[in-house]
């Protein structure tokens, strides 16, 4: 297992880096059993330098496959809005648990549908609770309405950009 090889290193005094670890969490319905596996690994490998504190979550689909959540609809069919892996309540209860734990959340995103409905729901979370105690992170954001180019500023969402 990756995270005690790493753990055994920093036991050993030779690891010279800081190592956060995610798990995936593949659908809504395993997010009580992927923040016990987070609990169970920080419980037994957790040292200084080594922790598992965040929940990653393939978002949507991909451009390429024509999967990705898009607020028009695809191109080729208006009617078809792409893949989404939870609904928006589904969102705020993932994100409204891993702030509860104090984890952090990664979303990994392509489409503007994905972008506006996670922004939708941490704004409902922190009209909720105030500031958060989890960091919530958007990676990729390929599309993104005009609309909501704003949002992550205004609620604390970092966005990790891949160009292209």
């Amino acid at each position: 297992q990756q995270v005690e090889s790493v753990s055994n290193l920093d036991k050993a005094n030779k690891l010279n880096m800081y190592y956060d670890l995610s798990v995936k969490l593949s659908t809504f319905e395993d997010l009580e059993d992927v923040i016990s596996r987070i609990k169970r690994l920080n419980a037994a490998y957790k040292t200084d330098r080594v922790k598992v504190d965040t929940i990653k979550v393939f978002y949507d689909g991909t451009n390429e496959a024509g999967t990705s959540a898009l607020v028009d609809g695809l191109a080729t069919d208006p009617d078809d809005h792409g893949f989404l892996l939870m609904d928006e309540d589904q969102t705020y209860q993932m994100f409204k648990r891993a702030n509860e734990e104090k984890l952090d959340v990664q979303l990994h995103m392509v489409g503007d549908l994905a972008f506006r409905q996670a922004c939708n729901a941490v704004e409902r979370l922190k009209n909720e609770v105030g500031e958060l105690d989890s960091q919530i992170e958007f990676c990729h954001c390929e599309y993104i309405n005009p609309e909501d180019r704003n949002r992550p500023s205004e609620l604390g969402i970092i966005i990790n950009w891949t160009p292209h």
